[in-house]
C-alpha cells in the first residue's frame, strides 16, 4: 500500500500517505518498507529531509538482511555528526529490539515529520509564494502562529511543510517543504517599490467561498510607508481580502516587490473617522523580506531585467509559484 501511495498506482501519488503506510509496515519489521522509508527520508518525499532518521531506518533495513541498505546507512552516516551518529545508532538499536520483541507500537511518523488526519481541520488559511528554488515558502506570520501542522496547496498539490522560522515583528514567515515545487518568485535589483507604479496581488482570499484557484487583483502603490509612517510597509490601492495575506505583490517587470499583509478595517475606520475608506491595503517591502531570508541562508533569485509584462503575463507566472497556505489545529 505504501508503494502504491509513493507510486500513484491505483491511488492518486502522495507520499506522505506511503510514509504512513511504510512505517507500520517498518515497525512489524519488513526491510523493504524499512529501506523505502529511509530513502523518503534522505529525499525529503512526503516527510521532512532528516539523514538522522534516514540512517535508523537503513540500519534496521540492514539488519533484516537488505543488501541495498548497508550502502545506503553508510551514506547517511558521512552527512551526520558524531554525536548524531550515535544517537542514530542507539535509535537503531532500541527500535530493532523492540520490532524483535513485538512491542514496537504503531507510532505515527517522527514529530518533525507529523502527517495530517482527518481529524484535524483548517484553522485558517492565507497564500504564501515559493523561494530558493522551490524549497521554501514566504508567507506571514500571523498565517502560521499556533500551527500543529502547516500544508501549502499549489495546482490541486498537497505538500508538506514545517515552519522553518517566524519573524513576528515584520509578521514574516519561511516555510520549508518535504518535497520542492516547480517555480520560485523572482526579486528585482533596483529600489523597491516606486511610487504611483502598477502592481498586482496574487493570492488566495476567501477560500472556501471564492474559487480554489490564484486570484489577481490590480492597482498601484499609493505610498511608500505604511500608518504612522511605517518604512518596512508599503500602501496599495489593489484590493486584498481574509486569505490574500503572505501572497507576493508584483510590479509590471514580474519582480515581487512585497508580500500582502492586511489592510484597514472599514467598520473600525468609519466608527472612527466616520467615512469607509476604500482600497487601502499593506505589503511588507521586498527589501525586509530579502533580509529575512538572508538570515536563513537563503538569497532571494533577482533579476534586473526593465521589460515589462501584460498583465496575464503577470498573472500566468505567478500562478506557477503561489500557493495556499493552511494551517491546521
Amino acid at each position: 500500500l505504501g508503494w502504491a501511495f509513493q507510486n500513484g498506482q491505483g491511488v492518486p501519488q502522495n507520499h506522505s500517505e506511503a510514509a504512513k503506510w511504510y512505517l507500520k509496515a517498518a515497525n512489524q519489521g519488513n526491510s523493504l518498507a524499512q529501506i523505502n522509508l529511509g530513502r523518503l527520508y534522505e529525499d525529503g518525499n512526503g516527510v521532512v529531509q532528516d539523514y538522522l532518521i534516514a540512517y535508523v531506518y537503513y540500519s534496521l533495513a540492514s539488519a533484516s538482511g537488505d543488501k541495498h541498505a548497508p550502502a545506503s546507512r553508510d551514506r547517511m552516516a558521512r552527512y551526520l555528526s558524531a554525536e548524531q551518529l550515535t544517537r542514530a545508532q542507539a535509535m537503531a538499536a532500541e527500535k530493532h529490539e523492540a520490532i524483535q520483541n513485538r512491542t514496537e507500537p504503531e507510532a505515527s511518523l517522527p514529530s518533525e515529520a507529523r502527517s495530517i488526519s482527518k481529524a484535524d481541520s483548517v484553522d485558517r488559511t492565507g497564500s504564501g509564494f515559493f523561494v530558493h528554488g522551490g524549497t521554501h515558502v514566504v508567507s506571514n506570520a500571523h498565517v502560521v502562529e499556533g500551527c500543529s501542522a502547516v500544508e501549502v496547496v499549489v495546482q490541486g498539490q498537497r505538500i508538506q511543510g514545517t515552519v522553518q522560522a517566524t519573524d513576528p515583528s515584520n509578521d514574516l514567515a519561511l516555510v520549508k517543504l518535504a518535497t520542492v515545487g516547480d517555480a520560485e518568485a523572482i526579486f528585482g535589483t533596483g529600489t523597491g517599490a516606486r511610487l504611483g507604479e502598477e502592481v498586482a496581488v496574487v493570492g488566495f482570499p476567501l477560500h472556501g467561498l471564492l474559487t480554489s484557484s490564484p486570484q489577481m487583483t490590480t492597482g498601484v502603490v499609493s505610498a511608500l510607508a505604511g500608518m504612522n509612517d511605517d518604512s518596512r510597509l508599503i500602501q496599495i490601492t489593489a484590493p486584498i481580502q481574509p486569505g490574500n495575506s503572505g501572497g507576493p505583490v508584483i510590479d509590471r517587470r514580474g519582480h515581487v516587490i512585497g508580500v500582502a499583509v492586511g489592510k484597514l478595517d472599514s467598520i473600525l475606520v468609519a466608527k472612527a473617522v466616520g467615512t469607509i475608506p476604500e482600497n487601502v491595503a499593506f505589503a511588507v517591502r521586498s527589501s525586509i523580506v530579502s533580509a529575512f531570508l538572508s538570515s536563513q541562508g537563503i538569497e532571494a533569485t533577482t533579476s534586473s531585467s526593465k521589460s515589462k509584462l501584460d498583465t496575464d503575463e503577470i498573472g500566468e507566472r505567478a500562478r506557477s509559484y503561489t500557493v495556499r497556505v493552511e494551517c491546521w489545529e
